[in-house]
């Protein structure tokens, strides 16, 4: 597996944030006017599963209320407890990170079941990579797949790139690579930057689907302003090649003091991107070098807008 794949299970605010919209269009009170309403009248004690998860959500968030794990894990039992599948999710990545409640991955995944079972994809999507790295059950590729492809059928972007992943690697699954593209042209189009990257490789080898350069240089670009150094530096080298787009050592330069500036996973990687980024330099006389530097830093300044409007809470 992928350390994406590893360690989303972990994302518990990124993923949580995911259903709220969900549960915003089932009731008509939100969780900061259910907060609000318990304040006004200590004597509030929802009963609804619906408006139970919402004040959870609230005391999670502190919308409303002081923020307090405690209480938001006592409103998300509550709703779990009758059925509710986004409280359910909740409280499974609750009792992942013992956040407001002891920290038990068995918990995590029975609670998880439970909503799955319900259909709920984001727990399908976490069910499918505990079995897939044997986190609170044996470890099962066969049953990873299996609830992979629940969420994935779902439209689930994650579930779609880690069953494309599997048919990639042969694992739960039979080795197919028209498959894993299949899966990963379905996640890319959603936004998985993950997947946008095996889909632009795919495109590179001819791997899964027909050799297409422009198509490979299409998928590198979007998640290389994202801020992606891998596909960053692969973009580079489209450009000092000609692979897809017209050959331009000024804007491979510039690609390359990107990937370098956004840096590697390991330190040996970030100082494979300064020299390529110094060899590339020798190569261009100063005007080259002027506007390489020039276009670096315009691409920069949109890349760091790209991510704060990414980043920003819905």
């Amino acid at each position: 597996m992928t350390q994406k794949a590893q360690t989303t299970i972990i994302g518990l605010l990124l993923l949580i944030a995911l259903v709220i919209g969900a549960c915003q269009q089932a009731t008509g009170q939100s969780g900061e006017q259910l907060a609000n309403t318990k304040s006004e009248s200590e004597d509030t004690n929802p009963t609804d599963p619906e408006e139970q998860y919402q004040l959870g959500w609230a005391y999670m968030n502190g919308e409303g209320v002081l923020r307090d794990w405690n209480q938001a894990t006592h409103w998300f039992r509550k709703a779990a407890e009758q059925g509710n599948p986004e409280a359910q999710t909740a409280l499974g990545y609750a009792y992942l990170d013992g956040i407001g409640i002891e920290q038990d991955v068995n918990r995590a995944i029975h609670w998880w079941k439970k909503a799955a079972e319900q259909g709920h994809a984001g727990a399908q999507t976490n069910l499918g990579i505990a079995y897939m790295n044997g986190k609170g059950v044996l470890k099962d590729s066969n049953q990873a797949t299996h609830w992979w492809r629940k969420a994935a059928e779902q439209g689930h972007a994650e579930a779609q790139f880690n069953i494309g992943l599997a048919y990639e690697k042969g694992e739960g699954v039979l080795k197919d690579l028209t498959e894993a593209t299949h899966w990963y042209r379905k996640a890319a189009e959603q936004g998985d930057p993950e997947a946008q990257i095996e889909l632009a490789q795919a495109y590179y080898d001819g791997e899964g689907v027909l050799k297409d350069w422009n198509q490979a240089t299409h998928w590198w670009r979007k998640v290389a302003m994202q801020g992606h150094v891998r596909a960053q530096a692969a973009l580079g080298f489209a450009y000092a090649r000609g692979e897809g787009v017209e050959q331009d050592f000024t804007e491979a330069y510039a690609w390359f003091i990107i990937a370098q500036a956004t840096g590697g996973e390991t330190e040996e990687q970030t100082k494979g991107m300064r020299d390529l980024t110094n060899r590339t330099e020798n190569e261009l006389i100063p005007a080259q070098i002027k506007r390489g530097q020039q276009r670096a830093k315009e691409l920069y300044e949109q890349i760091q807008a790209n991510i704060a409007q990414r980043d920003q809470p819905n």
